[in-house]
């Protein structure tokens, strides 16, 4: 039995109207693998010469990427991913990812006042939550912390609503791990 932390991510913002989706994904794995992939990443990082990895910078080729959307380095794009992607594959246990349409949630807000309940964050974040619960029975483990990359908005609602899940301190990441 070991202990394992699962960390998460969001993607969308509820304050943008031009965003229509919120997503929470995420990673399972024990502390050597999350050190192990932490070292790996980095290294796949510096290869390609940047730092981090954003997705909303990648996709636009803006930030460090300036300059990916023509050649030579147009052609990295699908390398840089496809290095991620399988180091991914590889390092971790279990991969988590619940959507909430924010245009749905906009519209039952109107009516329902949903917000007062729980913001989307919370309402993902404990969607995958549960995910994560039910995965979790078949992990021979011992303890589990879930963290939260910090700064996202509602934060503090997903914090109260998550309470008795014990959910772990909101950090930043663990490495140069963004998405």
């Amino acid at each position: 039995m070991g202990m394992f932390t699962a960390y998460f991510d969001v993607s969308g913002s509820p304050d943008d109207p031009q965003v229509h989706y919120l997503t929470v994904a995420g990673f399972i794995a024990t502390a050597e693998q999350w050190s192990i992939f932490d070292r790996r990443w980095k290294k796949v990082l510096k290869k390609y010469g940047v730092t981090r990895l954003h997705m909303k910078e990648f996709s636009h080729s803006r930030g460090e990427f300036v300059g990916w959307d023509i050649e030579p380095k147009k052609s990295w794009r699908p390398l840089f991913i496809s290095s991620l992607v399988t180091l991914l594959q590889r390092m971790m246990r279990h991969s988590f990812a619940t959507t909430i349409s924010l245009d749905d949630y906009r519209e039952n807000e109107k009516t329902y006042h949903v917000r007062k309940v729980a913001s989307p964050l919370a309402i993902a974040g404990m969607m995958v939550m549960e995910n994560l619960k039910e995965m979790a029975i078949s992990l021979p483990i011992k303890g589990l912390l879930v963290l939260f990359e910090d700064g996202d908005t509602d934060q503090a609602n997903l914090k109260e609503s998550s309470k008795s899940e014990r959910v772990g301190k909101r950090v930043r990441s663990p490495s140069s791990f963004h998405t």
